[in-house]
């Protein structure tokens, strides 16, 4: 990374594309667009049980919504904890910065 007016600009993009935390980031973000998606399609489906529009269409979408992210939510979930020690792992100071650590809060 190098620094123009202000703003850090990619210097090796194959560097970025191969970095062991992006193999684990990217199907976490991607299980979470699938449980964004899936949290629509039951909203629209109790939406529509609500205002008693289309009953048996609504009650299918109700229930596919609410499968799928049955099922992605322990995935995801999973996924979000072996992210957080790969980047544990990778970077120490890196995943201080995610939680916000600032300063050292060693017992002392």
């Amino acid at each position: 990374m190098s620094m123009e007016n202000g703003a850090f600009v990619p210097n090796d993009w194959i560097k970025i594309i191969f970095s062991p935390v992006v193999w684990v980031r990217f199907p976490h973000m991607l299980l979470a667009s699938y449980l964004t998606g899936a949290f629509c399609v039951a909203a629209t489906g109790a939406w529509y049980l609500l205002r008693e529009n289309i009953h048996a269409e609504a009650r299918i979408m109700l229930r596919m919504g609410l499968y799928l992210a049955a099922v992605l939510l322990p995935v995801s979930s999973s996924s979000g904890t072996s992210t957080a020690i790969t980047s544990t792992t990778i970077s120490r100071p890196r995943f201080a910065a995610i939680e916000g650590r600032w300063h050292d809060e060693q017992a002392g």
